[in-house]
């Protein structure tokens, strides 16, 4: 998730999303301290998981941290909600916290917090989710604007999304395959197309060719896949675009 906007009570604050281990975040210039993430207005980030890595924790003692270091999260950036308080299973090296689909957690603004400011004193902080509109309702309108040449255009119609037209993957069987390719996979779900040559499923880069399809199953066989890869699946319909994941 990379597509909030990192702030900090910090002036080193990127160092924690730089992606080098070495680099900490440190030295807050006032007695409390905070890192974390802003999405932009109307805007929530549906979290999945955090992750931050402790590389500098003195002989191993947590006792500091326990209770004290609280993630948080918040729709206005003033009145937060604690969502979790670090615990002495804390270590030198990555935490991690994970929640399932039902849990996750919806928030415009999250972050560290702690009273003092060493407390946040960490090398790198990873956020996992998608950044979304803070709707549920079934439909939502979008106001279009043209530009053209740096000279903005407002247009009077709107631009519709409903949930009815987007493809929906409910199921995955099985979750786990070998790395070297010839995995049936089924994918069950809602608005697939029953036209082979009009699904397209890619596993972490992979393409998984589609050996069967309907409205509401396709199957597929994966390729290899050498090395370590980035975790990914992208399904994708002619004419109708992405299948929501969930």
């Amino acid at each position: 998730m990379k597509s909030g906007v990192y702030w900090s009570t910090y002036p080193n604050t990127l160092n924690a999303f730089d992606d080098v281990m070495t680099d900490s975040v440190s030295g807050g210039s006032t007695g409390e301290c905070n890192i974390g993430m802003a999405f932009k207005p109307k805007h929530i980030g549906l979290l999945s998981s955090i992750k931050w890595f402790m590389g500098d924790i003195a002989n191993g003692d947590t006792t500091y941290l326990q209770d004290k270091l609280i993630f948080q999260g918040s729709m206005d950036n003033t009145t937060y909600v604690d969502i979790f308080k670090v615990d002495l299973n804390v270590h030198e090296g990555w935490n991690y916290k994970t929640w399932e689909p039902k849990d996750y957690q919806k928030y415009r603004f999250y972050r560290f917090h702690g009273e003092t400011k060493d407390l946040c004193k960490m090398n790198e902080l990873k956020f996992t989710g998608v950044e979304t509109i803070a709707d549920e309702n079934p439909t939502y309108e979008c106001d279009v604007k043209v530009i053209v040449q740096g000279q903005e255009n407002a247009v009077t119609n709107k631009v519709r999304f409903t949930d009815a037209m987007t493809p929906l993957l409910t199921a995955i069987s099985p979750r786990f395959g070998t790395v070297t390719g010839g995995t049936k996979v089924t994918f069950t779900g809602t608005g697939f197309s029953s036209v082979k040559t009009e699904n397209s499923i890619v596993i972490d880069g992979i393409p998984c060719v589609v050996d069967t399809a309907s409205a509401t199953s396709i199957e597929c066989t994966t390729g290899k896949r050498p090395g370590l890869r980035t975790s990914r699946l992208d399904i994708k319909v002619a004419n109708k675009g992405s299948v929501a994941l969930q």
